[in-house]
């Protein structure tokens, strides 16, 4: 009997083993494709309530991406979210104001489709000039395959916000031929 159980921890060891070596061996994207929107804030958001951003019209690139490195569409099998970084167009502005930011893509052919590509439920206190995103782990493919997409950004403050600006958000998208 002990021999048994012993046999299966192997087995289930030996099987970990391998999942995470397959896991690793292709996780290298093929290339990432570079996206930049600019959005105004308003003044005096009220930080008891969640203020959405709808960004429309937003080129993927995966196209263009496509033709540069010479590969077709159907070689692709994961898109998923990379780097984001929420700046302003002109100067330093302080960023301590937002408690969390939510970053979906929306899909312009079916808008009840979105999927989370990046959050910050809190601020690294060091870095106060941008706020430096989370990517989710979520499959993109069914979205950024399209031509153009919209962006929603959720935001939350924990004050009110003294004027307006205007804010950049800079965001990358990996694209992988196997996961």
């Amino acid at each position: 009997m002990k021999l048994a159980g012993s046999k299966g921890i192997w087995i289930v060891w030996i099987g970990f083993w391998m999942t995470f070596q397959s896991c690793s061996d292709n996780a290298t994207p093929l290339f990432f494709v570079d996206v930049e929107r600019d959005f105004n804030v308003e003044q005096n958001l009220n930080p008891v309530e969640t203020h959405f951003f709808i960004l429309k019209n937003i080129p993927t690139n995966l196209e263009q991406n496509l033709e540069i490195f010479g590969l077709p569409e159907e070689n692709i099998s994961t898109i998923g979210p990379a780097d984001a970084v929420l700046t302003t167009v002109s100067g330093l502005m302080d960023w301590s104001f937002v408690s969390w930011v939510e970053i979906y893509a929306v899909s312009r052919v079916d808008p009840n489709r979105k999927e989370q590509m990046f959050f910050i439920r809190s601020r690294d206190p060091g870095s106060r000039n941008e706020l430096r995103l989370f990517n989710t782990l979520a499959d993109l493919s069914d979205i950024m395959t399209e031509e153009t997409i919209d962006l929603e950004i959720r935001l939350r403050t924990f004050t009110s916000v003294t004027g307006n600006f205007r804010a950049r958000l800079l965001f990358n998208y990996a694209v992988f031929d196997e996961i």
